[in-house]
């Protein structure tokens, strides 16, 4: 699902305003990903067993970027 994330913010890298919900989307992988390895190995977990696909790192990557124009209030991301 990474992966889908991933190929959807490339075709749309000029228009950030798509990125408010890829952003989300990633959070939720990121914790399906985490609570899933947690029920699968138990509480033996070490950080480097939970770290996410690399398609969600570079989706993140993508998402981390700076804007075209930061300027643009249509741009930011309100939390």
């Amino acid at each position: 699902m990474g992966q889908i994330v991933l190929k959807f913010l490339e075709g749309r890298k000029e228009n950030r305003v798509w990125y408010n919900g890829s952003y989300y989307a990633l959070g939720i992988l990121d914790d399906t990903f985490a609570s899933q390895m947690q029920r699968l190995q138990g509480n033996l977990l070490q950080e480097k067993d939970v770290e996410p696909p690399r398609s969600v790192i570079e989706a993140r990557s993508i998402l981390c970027r700076e804007p075209a124009n930061a300027t643009d209030a249509s741009t930011y991301f309100y939390v």
